[in-house]
């Protein structure tokens, strides 16, 4: 695996750019990153436009930035200032003057509702293309997963009749699979909200019932 190197002056040029990028859950047909922006999803891995041409994905602790942390995949490309999602497919980066200076090579398929996102606890990166209503998708381009994951803590044993101070459990609801066609409407108990947030984080669950 190439080993990446993300030189010092353009973290420094990340960091003073921090106020005032943009961040996006996913970048959807015809957005745009600029020079800071980045996409991060609520895990510890984000993707940043940098200064210096380079689409990044970083490993970081979770936060509101995308600097620092440690580069687990990089674009290599040179000269690049922004990042875009065709309506092709492609993910591409251009210059100022047009010229592209890389791209996922995705394009050429009808126009769509794409999307451009990093997963929240591999770090890959996904193209997506949505149906109308963004319920339903189909990844067709990612990016190899982090070979050194975090690992995760095991999830909260499901509590029995009343919890450790005595207390009744309480039922949550979260959707399973949200924006695929298998997505279900699970019911659960738990001994609180935040095991219970928890428990859906881990898993990749919405919180709160499934749309119709």
């Amino acid at each position: 695996m190439r080993h990446l190197q993300i030189c010092a002056a353009a973290l420094a040029a990340l960091a003073s750019l921090s106020a005032h990028a943009t961040a996006y859950r996913e970048l959807p047909t015809g957005g745009v990153l600029r020079a800071g922006d980045f996409i991060e999803t609520g895990g510890e891995y984000c993707v940043v436009q940098q200064a210096d041409s380079n689409l990044v994905v970083y490993k970081r602790p979770r936060s509101n930035t995308c600097t620092g942390g440690t580069p687990i995949w990089a674009s290599y490309s040179s000269g690049a200032t922004h990042t875009v999602m065709q309506a092709d497919g492609n993910l591409v980066q251009y210059d100022d003057a047009g010229n592209a200076k890389w791209a996922s090579n995705t394009g050429g398929r009808a126009p769509g509702n794409y999307g451009f996102s990093v997963h929240a606890t591999t770090g890959a990166l996904n193209i997506t293309l949505w149906d109308a209503e963004h319920r339903y998708g189909t990844t067709f381009w990612s990016t190899p997963a982090d070979p050194n994951p975090t690992p995760q803590p095991p999830n909260p044993k499901p509590p029995g009749p009343t919890c450790p101070n005595g207390a009744p459990v309480s039922i949550y609801t979260v959707c399973i699979s949200p924006r695929l066609q298998s997505r279900m409407t699970y019911k659960f108990p738990a001994c609180s909200q935040r095991d219970a947030q928890m428990l859906a984080l881990q898993n990749g669950w919405a919180w709160g019932a499934c749309n119709p």
